[in-house]
């Protein structure tokens, strides 16, 4: 158990508000007269009288919060002047989980997230992955299988992308609520304005938010769906040895133009689709992805040789993936 004390120092100019960690308290039993008992003979060791207590606050935990058996309880029997006040910024957080458990979509959402989560923090190694915020490979065949489970089943699915968007926007503004709510200034008018912007927030948000997240999802889709559909050929180079001659000259004279305005175009669609045919021969196994490609062709000379696929592979790294706000 942690304790905390908060004081007045009126002795100050001006008047300051204190807060100072006293410890980690070594509890055996957690019930609400377990965790009494190891309070009260704490406070008694740091020479702190229990009738100088003016307020008390705890997590939502029936042990602590209890009306009959709990710590405030114990305490208020002692010192009726000892004000209880529940955790504000635990309530907010167990009214976002009955939220959650309130809906099955929402559930399936963070079980989904919960595998990501134990995945990537089963071995350092990975979880250094997830921080850096990188790709993950692993030789582990077990750790691939899951891994390519849960990217099919859980993310791959228009749901769950709404789903990330909704949260995330709420989980958003309840974070800046959260830690509004844990400043050492905030006193309880602040504290309810707060409260109540939250509230304004989601109740605005349940009329609009969801059509916001679906044009938000929506659009990009439709701006992947139109890079794939003319730069998808390229994104593998070594998946154009499974693509038959017509496909793969469709696929370029598409891109041709695509990357064409007016009589100004980029590439020459059936020289990139004779290039290509000739890259899959000479280039390893082990470069599949557009740089890799690039850096390979400098090191023949390849950016004369092969000036479409030059051309093509630059064009299709120069576009982002995602627009960064300010």
């Amino acid at each position: 158990m942690t304790l905390i004390i908060r004081c007045v120092d009126t002795s100050a100019t001006p008047v300051k508000v204190e807060e100072f960690f006293m410890g980690f308290l070594k509890v055996d039993n957690t019930t609400g007269q377990g965790l009494f008992e190891v309070l009260k003979d704490t406070l008694s060791s740091l020479q702190l009288d229990i009738d100088n207590i003016k307020g008390q606050g705890y997590d939502n935990g029936s042990n602590m919060k209890g009306i009959r058996k709990s710590v405030q309880n114990k305490m208020i029997q002692i010192n009726p002047r000892a004000f209880y006040s529940p955790c504000d910024c635990h309530s907010l957080n167990l009214t976002i989980s009955d939220m959650v458990k309130s809906s099955s979509i929402g559930g399936t959402f963070f079980a989904a997230i919960q595998n990501i989560y134990v995945m990537f923090s089963a071995s350092p190694n990975r979880w250094k992955i997830y921080q850096d915020h990188v790709k993950e490979y692993c030789e582990d065949q077990k750790v691939r299988h899951t891994d390519g489970n849960i990217i099919k089943q859980d993310m791959e699915n228009f749901e769950f992308l709404l789903s990330m968007v909704i949260w995330h926007n709420i989980l958003s503004a309840v974070n800046k609520v959260s830690k509004m709510l844990q400043t050492e200034d905030i006193d309880i008018n602040s504290d309810i304005q707060q409260l109540k912007g939250l509230t304004s927030y989601l109740d605005t948000y349940r009329e609009d938010g969801f059509q916001q997240a679906i044009s938000l999802i929506s659009t990009r889709f439709k701006k992947f769906e139109m890079y794939d559909e003319n730069f998808g050929f390229l994104f593998n180079v070594n998946k154009i040895h499974s693509v038959d001659d017509e496909s793969l000259k469709e696929s370029c004279m598409k891109l041709e133009g695509y990357l064409q305005h007016v009589s100004s175009k980029d590439i020459d669609g059936m020289d990139l689709f004779l290039e290509l045919k000739m890259l899959t021969c000479i280039v390893p196994t082990s470069k599949k992805k557009p740089k890799d490609v690039l850096n390979f062709l400098k090191t023949i000379d390849g950016p004369s040789s092969y000036p479409n696929a030059w051309v093509a592979f630059g064009i299709l790294l120069t576009i982002p993936v995602t627009v960064a706000s300010a």
